[in-house]
């Protein structure tokens, strides 16, 4: 098997990982109030479309091999695009549900700044890749600023805010938000390596991806499991 082929294999095992971590979202969706779902619906379509763009990696590989030879795991434009859109609802709501009281959360900071350095990103692309016919083969996820930018706020903002609530809280409240931060910035971290460059077994890094998916997925529900209690 060539090297695209087995990436594709493990981002196919991941896809499904996160496909039944959004299923099990949706059960638990359909079991809570009205009141309480808009979370849980931020925290679905995230996972539903990390798993998205998993599968057009995955096919990008099968179908362009040559794709492996590009810096990073994730290298085709429209899974990075729903990369930096994935987590928009869930930022949303983690600003509306635990910091109320908030200068952050009164107007929604980190979700407007994702969304305009988001606009800013597409009106430079689209543009090359409906006018340049190479735009698609060579394009590269860590090649643009604005993709580093929205990046690396999503993820300081995720972090940050769960390593805040961590030390701010007790208890449960505490243990859940710290799960939520080590699974993902263990996510994140093992991320950036991968997209920087394939330095660790791939193997290694999709173990370290499906263990950080897991603990950040149980540290979120079980988390708004104690706030909606």
């Amino acid at each position: 098997m060539t090297a695209a082929f087995d990436l594709a294999i493990y981002l196919l095992i991941f896809s499904l990982l996160l496909i039944a971590i959004g299923i099990f979202i949706v059960i638990q969706y359909l079991k809570v109030e009205k009141v309480a779902r808009p979370f849980l619906l931020g925290l679905f379509l995230y996972f539903f479309l990390m798993a998205l763009i998993n599968l057009i990696q995955m096919y990008e590989y099968l179908v362009n091999p040559s794709a492996i030879t590009l810096v990073g795991i994730y290298n085709n434009y429209f899974a990075v695009i729903c990369i930096v859109i994935a987590p928009i609802p869930l930022i949303f709501q983690i600003e509306k549900t635990y910091f109320q009281n908030k200068f952050l959360a009164k107007f929604h900071l980190a979700t407007l700044t994702v969304l305009v350095i988001t606009a800013i990103f597409l009106a430079l692309t689209v543009p090359s890749a409906v006018s340049d016919p190479l735009f698609f083969a060579t394009f590269t996820m860590t090649g643009n600023l604005m993709n580093a930018a929205s990046w690396a706020i999503i993820v300081l903002f995720i972090c940050g805010a769960f390593l805040y609530l961590g030390i701010k809280s007790s208890g449960k409240y505490r243990l859940f938000s710290l799960i939520i931060f080590f699974g993902w910035g263990a996510n994140q971290v093992i991320n950036a390596v991968g997209q920087l460059a394939l330095t660790l077994n791939i193997s290694v890094i999709f173990i370290i991806k499906i263990v950080a998916a897991v603990v950040t997925a149980y540290g979120f529900i079980k988390l708004y499991n104690l706030r909606s209690s």
